[in-house]
């Protein structure tokens, strides 16, 4: 049991309550997050997550039996504290031009975060011994990122506008061209992390093109639409 581990459960009996033990928990987490961030999977040892969160290795084991399980909690516990920002209802003003450019700035604060790109590194170069949890983290980050995208696409459509699954579609495309680029250049270090690595006047032109081609798309005559409507719907079965 590490010094600090006996100082905080002094006087309850040898037995931490359920304060202290979600503290010991976090100590453990955020110990995990920085050596395995800074270090890598392979070269961190649960020993060293023990000594870094001044833990036992007993209660360490105790609360994640294997280095695999305490590696996802990891990711997990990252990723939904950045989850919770993006998630978070932020009130956004002017045309749809300057509210895609705040979301914008938005995503790249969470994605392009230090943490964030450390945890992204360390989850590709396991991705073979982890194949599904580096599809989790892209997943869960599109998926909120995508519907937060919908809400402020959705009200300045017309009452005839596209239908939402096409919608969606368009934004998964503004991901790809807004966020996509950035994120690929800091993970592979062309750019630095944060929001020093983005090219602003890349992301505006990106945002205006995106912008003009919706516009233009939701003004379409009922009858276009319907036709285009269907050739995407023929296409998705299609495929």
């Amino acid at each position: 049991m590490g010094k600090n581990e006996k100082r905080i459960i002094s006087g309850q009996g040898g037995r931490p309550t359920r304060v202290v033990s979600e503290q010991i928990a976090r100590r453990i987490l955020d110990a995990a997050g920085l050596l395995l961030l800074r270090d890598g999977y392979e070269v961190t040892s649960m020993d060293a997550v023990a000594m870094q969160a001044g833990v036992s290795k007993r209660t360490l084991y105790t609360r994640f039996p294997a280095k695999s399980q305490l590696f996802e909690a990891v990711v997990s516990d990252v990723l939904d504290h950045k989850l919770q920002l993006l998630e978070a209802n932020q009130e956004v003003h002017g045309d749809l031009y300057d509210q895609l450019l705040t979301f914008a700035d938005q995503l790249h604060r969470i994605v392009l975060a230090p943490e964030i790109i450390g945890l992204e590194r360390v989850v590709i170069s396991e991705a073979k011994q982890f194949p599904e949890l580096a599809d989790r983290v892209l997943r869960r980050l599109g998926e909120i990122a995508v519907r937060r995208l919908y809400e402020l696409i959705y009200p300045f459509l017309p009452s005839d506008g596209r239908g939402e699954r096409l919608m969606y579609k368009d934004a998964e495309i503004f991901l790809v061209m807004v966020v996509l680029p950035p994120l690929r250049n800091a993970l592979l270090g062309r750019s630095e992390a944060g929001l020093g690595g983005v090219n602003r006047d890349f992301i505006e032109r990106a945002i205006d093109l995106f912008v003009r081609g919706v516009q233009s798309d939701y003004s379409l005559s009922p009858s276009t639409k319907k036709e285009r409507v269907g050739s995407h719907s023929r296409s998705e079965n299609e495929e």
